[in-house]
């Protein structure tokens, strides 16, 4: 089977996460327990959906992990921009092949790590610009993921399935509790009318456009949990009715009622808004990744540091050739500077 891939691009629209400037690496373990209830394939089985989706919620579940990993990648620094080198970079003088380089190769690299300092300083053939690591993607286009994911219907029908759970776990034991103790029995209603409503407020908040970017990733993992728990609730009424029909004939009215204004708010309401919503935004674009590359002689600075700080023995004919390369930039300056 071909090997599937990913940019870090479509890793961020995965993740559903609208920037990396307030990551940390101590936040993954949360971005990916989130991943894993936004996209496992369970939580769409009672919605009929297309076999387009289903796969693409099942190739997004295989591909978290290799996501989670990119993002780490970014992180750690390990995802650079590509090289920037001048047109000439490879030319050297016929005396100069790559023996007699590897052979002067420490030398080098030790006056370049002082003229780097002053170079620093006086910014000598130094550059600096934002290298674009993803382009993001489109307001619109997220908009319309969620519509096709049911996103908003899933979290609706969750609400109301859950506040049947909730309900009718709190009513019985508090009457269970009743007969027992007074104080337990309040103790027990407040907990589950507590749970009920952070369970809607949940919901509600998953509900909203776009909500797992700009919620903080605690507060959306926990309010996923909180749906997942709805759906699993819902699922399981489905199965019991199709295996009891007669006491199921009693709980299918609630249940059917729960599904037709999920869809109905869904073509009434969810769908509208969001299609004026893209028309505002257009072609808006979240989670554009840029990063900041300094070059020194147009060699991004990362690559001068792994110049200066590989064994020349261990260096490849290339490496060897863009040491040379910039000691040649910089060698002109060494005696203005004093820098033996």
């Amino acid at each position: 089977m071909e090997q599937e891939t990913l940019t870090l691009q479509e890793a961020l629209l995965l993740l559903e996460l609208p920037n990396l400037e307030s990551i940390t690496e101590s936040d993954l373990p949360a971005i990916r327990r989130k991943a894993f209830k936004r996209w496992h394939p369970d939580t769409i089985a009672h919605t009929n959906p297309s076999q387009e989706t289903v796969k693409r919620f099942e190739r997004n579940f295989r591909l978290i992990d290799h996501a989670i990993a990119m993002v780490e990648s970014y992180l750690r620094g390990e995802i650079h921009s590509s090289e920037r080198f001048s047109d000439d970079y490879h030319s050297q003088p016929a005396e100069d092949p790559v023996d007699i380089i590897r052979r002067n190769a420490k030398a080098m690299q030790e006056l370049l790590r002082k003229t780097m300092e002053e170079v620093a300083g006086t910014r000598f053939k130094v550059t600096e610009e934002f290298v674009v690591l993803s382009e993001g993607f489109s307001l619109r286009e997220a908009l319309d993921r969620d519509l096709e994911d049911n996103i908003t219907a899933l979290a609706l029908t969750s609400l109301v399935s859950g506040l049947m759970g909730w309900g009718i776990l709190g009513s019985f034991l508090s009457e269970s509790l009743a007969s027992s103790s007074e104080v337990l029995a309040y103790i027990s209603s407040f907990a589950w009318i507590s749970v009920a409503s952070i369970h809607v407020l949940a919901c509600l908040a998953i509900a909203l456009p776009l909500s797992r970017f700009w919620l903080p990733i605690e507060v959306s993992d926990s309010a996923l949990l909180f749906v997942n728990s709805g759906i699993c609730l819902h699922n399981t009424l489905l199965k019991f009715l199709s295996r009891l029909p007669l006491i199921g004939i009693f709980i299918s009215i609630p249940v059917s009622i729960v599904t037709a204004t999920a869809q109905i708010l869904r073509g009434v309401v969810i769908q509208p808004s969001f299609l004026i919503a893209g028309l505002v935004f257009k072609d808006q674009r979240i989670c554009q990744v840029k990063q900041s590359v300094k070059y020194y002689a147009s060699v991004a600075d990362w690559y001068v540091n792994e110049l200066l700080n590989t064994d020349p023995s261990n260096m490849n004919d290339e490496q060897l050739y863009n040491l040379s390369y910039l000691y040649g930039e910089y060698r002109d300056i060494w005696k203005k500077w004093q820098v033996y």
